[in-house]
């Protein structure tokens, strides 16, 4: 559906209705194959060369008759509504042109996106048998964990095919609407989960589980930090929404990541998406823990009730604990991420099977009331780059109250001692040098600056360092 959108330009529901008009088409094979050409066994490719053979040549070990059919119709479908809407620009060279660019470019993609939401198996860093990729202790994870890493692998590709498919469709717009998305705040609120999740592990696992994650067999626990990780991301993602969609009449067009105030995008639609992005979170949490779809719907909780009405807790002045509790439940939710238990035989580690779920605990509470104090500051400081906004709007912050000068002054200060925070837990020599000139920076850096943007990055490095210094890397 995405890539007849983008290569279509048609409108995404007119896409949407077609795609489900032959949507049937992926019931086929399964029967093709085992009624009309007796065949007992499923199509599973492990290479490109297997991939390429049945695909292009229809011939090999892996190919089945009814996989074609199915390739065969999805291929006709999309060339036929591609050549039907621009038939009438067939009739110029350069018309006949961009039509065959249009194709060629939608075949690429479509061989593509097949191989690589069709074959999640080539990709399984799982050693292998005959050829054939095994996971780690089938008969134990078969259930859970391999299922869970497909998701995963899924969740990650479809991803990864949206942003491509998207810079493809939106050209020129498309950074101005990936700047909607506040790609230094998203990335921060990602490492403040991954820190819950790490610290978790430790924990209640060993430090390994973090340390070798990309080891045969840890990394199978990337089936849940992926999920844990992109659902959080969502959810962040549709709290900006709400938060543009409830700023939208005090915004200025004219500034940068504001795409619903620009008019760059319909208020309508930008809804919707946030309603998609809040329910597929919710939907990814509850397929990990049923803690995390809790902790997930109170984030969400809060995000809505902090830019709408009846509460619109934006509108007052210690609005910022808001955005502090939300990230320290984020932490939680990081915290909160499951993983499957490894056990040794002499040195060499094994998976047993079982999914630890990880209790909330004292230590965890304790750090997050730290991410709590960073981020209540942290949302003081982004206030300052919509102060010409609340002002307009009538909002209450720290600078609208005390005006910019005086409330950036405020907050340098505060910004300071939050960096201070972290000697709770590291207090040797080089952690005190770090984290006082990592302070003293940031502090000075916005009193000069005004923005966000100036501290971000030296937050991000303090972060960093203190999941090394926490993980024990030096």
């Amino acid at each position: 559906m995405l890539i007849l959108k983008v290569f279509s330009g048609s409108g995404l529901r007119k896409c949407l209705n077609y795609t489900n008009w032959y949507y049937w088409i992926i019931l086929l094979p399964p029967f093709v194959d085992r009624f009309l050409f007796g065949q007992e066994t499923n199509y599973a490719y492990f290479s490109w060369t297997d991939f390429l053979a049945a695909f292009f040549l229809m011939e090999g070990d892996s190919f089945h008759p009814g996989q074609a059919v199915e390739v065969l119709v999805v291929f006709f479908a999309l060339f036929a509504y591609v050549i039907w809407l621009y038939r009438d620009e067939v009739q110029d060279l350069p018309g006949r042109a961009m039509l065959a660019l249009r194709l060629g470019l939608m075949a690429l993609f479509t061989v593509a996106a097949m191989f690589t939401l069709g074959t999640p198996g080539a990709y399984m860093p799982v050693g292998s048998e005959g050829g054939v990729p095994v996971f780690p202790n089938f008969d134990s994870t078969r259930y859970v964990q391999h299922h869970l890493f497909i998701f995963a692998y899924y969740y990650l590709a479809g991803t990864v095919l949206v942003l491509a498919l998207s810079f493809i469709a939106l050209r020129d717009r498309f950074r101005r609407e990936l700047a909607a998305l506040r790609p230094y705040q998203t990335a921060f609120f990602a490492l403040i989960v991954l820190a819950g999740t790490a610290m978790a592990w430790q924990d209640w696992g060993e430090v390994r589980l973090v340390t070798s994650i990309l080891e045969r067999p840890y990394w199978v626990n990337l089936a849940y930090v992926i999920p844990t990780v992109l659902s959080a991301i969502l959810a962040w993602q549709a709290s900006v929404i709400w938060n543009d969609l409830s700023d939208r009449e005090h915004d200025s067009p004219f500034k940068k990541g504001r795409v619903v105030a620009s008019g760059l995008l319909p208020a309508k639609e930008f809804r919707e998406a946030s309603l998609i992005l809040a329910f597929v979170a919710l939907a990814v949490s509850l397929l990990l823990s049923v803690q995390q779809f809790l902790l997930m719907a109170g984030i969400l909780v809060l995000a809505f009730v902090y830019s709408f009405p009846p509460v619109r807790f934006k509108n007052a002045l210690l609005s910022p604990l808001l955005m502090g509790a939300g990230t320290f439940l984020a932490f939680l939710y990081g915290a909160s991420t499951p993983f499957s238990e490894v056990r040794y035989v002499i040195d060499t580690p094994y998976l047993t099977g079982t999914v630890i779920y990880p209790p909330l605990y004292a230590e965890a509470f304790m750090v997050g009331a730290f991410m709590f104090i960073g981020l209540v500051i942290g949302s003081i400081i982004t206030d300052a780059d919509g102060y010409e906004e609340d002002r307009a709007g009538g909002v209450r912050t720290i600078y609208t109250t005390y005006g910019l000068e005086k409330g950036a002054d405020i907050v340098s200060v505060l910004i300071f001692l939050a960096a201070l925070t972290p000697l709770a837990l590291f207090s040797s020599w080089t952690d005190i040098v770090a984290f006082l000139l990592l302070g003293l920076a940031a502090s000075l850096r916005f009193r000069k600056i005004h923005s966000s943007r100036a501290v971000m990055p030296i937050a991000m490095v303090g972060l960093l360092y203190a999941a090394l210094r926490f993980l024990g890397a030096f």
